[in-house]
C-alpha cells in the first residue's frame, strides 16, 4: 500500500543529493520536480525542444541536431561555430546540425524544463546536459 506515502524523496550524499521518483506524474509535475533538482545542481538550462530536435551542452558547446527528414525550426539562435557566424534561430534543415558558442545562444521557446517533461511523456526525444 503506497497511499500516504512520498512519491518523490531527496537524500543529501556527500557533496550531493540523490533524488528518487516513485511514480510517473503529471508532465506539468514532472517539470517541477525537474525544475527543483536542475535549479538546486545549479544546472545552466537548455532551450526548449520541440520534438524530433535533440540538444545536448557540452561546456561552452550547445549542439541542436534536427532528427528528422522534414525542416524545423531551430529552438535556438546564437553564433554557429561551424560557420563563424551568427545564426537567427532560423529553419533546421532535415538531418542538419548546428553547433553553437553556448555563451550566446537564446532561446525561442519555453522552459527546458517543461521542454523535458512533455518529451518524456509525449515521445521519449533526446535532451541531455552535461
Amino acid at each position: 500500500d503506497v497511499v500516504g506515502r512520498p512519491a518523490v524523496t531527496r537524500h543529501d550524499y556527500g557533496t550531493g543529493a540523490a533524488w528518487y521518483l516513485s511514480t510517473l506524474p503529471s508532465p506539468s509535475a514532472l517539470a517541477r520536480i525537474y525544475d527543483d533538482i536542475l535549479g538546486e545542481a545549479a544546472v545552466p538550462r537548455l532551450p526548449a525542444a520541440p520534438a524530433g530536435i535533440e540538444m545536448s551542452r557540452r561546456g561552452d558547446t550547445l549542439f541542436v541536431i534536427n532528427q528528422t527528414g522534414e525542416r524545423m525550426p531551430a529552438p535556438v539562435a546564437g553564433h554557429d561555430l561551424l560557420l563563424d557566424d551568427w545564426n537567427d534561430g532560423g529553419a533546421l534543415g532535415p538531418w542538419a546540425t548546428l553547433v553553437l558558442d553556448a555563451t550566446s545562444a537564446s532561446s525561442l521557446d519555453r522552459s527546458a524544463a517543461e521542454s523535458v517533461a512533455a518529451h518524456s511523456a509525449e515521445s521519449g526525444a533526446l535532451v541531455k546536459q552535461d
